[in-house]
């Protein structure tokens, strides 16, 4: 009798952990320390900077710019506060302010939520510019978010929940997580318990159900806000994108709003950069932010003209 009971409880225990150690690993990185700086990205004009967020701050930069607009840089995942700097960088050099921080592992936090806690540390961003206590040279009505990975994400469900975020530019995010990580798929008993094991775990660390992280109902909420969804044309979440690109078209109002889809030739997940290279890189990326939050929109529309 002994050893049926055993061998129940090995059959239900080892699929259980099967799911459940692989989602604790995953929202339990470690921090992804860097050292360096703005200055090593050739920006000298840089300061240090400190969100508060219940009762943990958030270590940051912020570049200021020329034109008064801001873009909040969200970290993707583990980053340091510099995880996006190559990207932010080319912002920061055509003159838009950069607001860049750490993420939570980084900030003390042991736990990341793959992008929904996030939104919250995307309002405290905000929360910090409007109260603006270091005296930023900020126009608070042409904020934009700029997010990667797991911080596209957030940057689409921030942009959904803050009315005062003016633009969204989106690379490499999922549409739905259950889909992405397979939580939705199961073959049979065991199966089921490995994904029970999954979704248990991510519930225990996170404080909330897998299933409310999901873009593709987030972007539905965005337009007539700018929406730029970046993505490679080898990413495995780009039939996502184009499924999230087709949910924000029927919450279009006008067909002059801005909406657009850039599939990255040659790039994967990430990488778009080194893909194209920085002048590619900015001649797709920054007409968008001109459009966007300055009103300029002659290079915007030129570009989806000739594709």
């Amino acid at each position: 009798m002994v050893a049926v009971v055993a061998v129940a409880l090995a059959l239900i225990v080892t699929p259980f952990a099967l799911g459940a150690v692989p989602m604790w690993r995953l929202v339990h990185p470690p921090c992804g320390h860097d050292s360096r700086t703005p200055a090593d990205y050739d920006l000298s004009n840089f300061r240090e900077i400190s969100i508060p967020s219940q009762g943990i701050n958030y270590h940051g930069f912020f570049i200021p710019g020329t034109n008064g607009a801001t873009i909040i840089v969200p970290p993707p995942y583990n980053s340091s506060r510099v995880g996006m700097m190559p990207e932010a960088s080319l912002l920061a050099k055509d003159g838009f302010n950069i607001l860049i921080f750490e993420s939570r592992v980084c900030a003390g936090h042991d736990v990341v939520s793959l992008g929904y806690n996030e939104i919250d540390d995307v309002g405290d961003a905000l929360a910090y510019l409007k109260q603006n206590p270091d005296k930023l040279p900020v126009e608070i009505d042409k904020i934009a978010l700029h997010g990667f990975s797991s911080a596209g994400a957030t940057a689409t469900m921030a942009t959904a929940r803050y009315p005062e975020i003016h633009a969204l530019l989106a690379e490499g995010g999922y549409d739905n997580i259950d889909e992405q990580l397979g939580l939705q798929r199961t073959s049979g008993f065991l199966d089921s318990l490995a994904v029970l094991g999954s979704r248990a775990i991510y519930r225990i660390s996170t404080g909330v159900d897998a299933s409310m992280l999901v873009p593709i109902e987030a972007i539905k909420r965005i337009p007539p806000r700018p929406i730029f969804l970046v993505y490679g044309s080898s990413e495995v979440s780009l039939s996502g994108a184009k499924d999230q690109l087709a949910e924000a078209q029927k919450a279009l109002k006008s067909p002059t709003e801005i909406l657009q889809l850039w599939i990255v030739p040659g790039a994967g997940h990430g990488g778009y950069l080194s893909a194209v290279g920085a002048d590619e890189y900015k001649r797709n990326v920054l007409p968008f932010y001109h459009c966007a939050l300055l009103n300029d929109c002659q290079a915007w529309n030129n570009l989806w003209k000739a594709q």
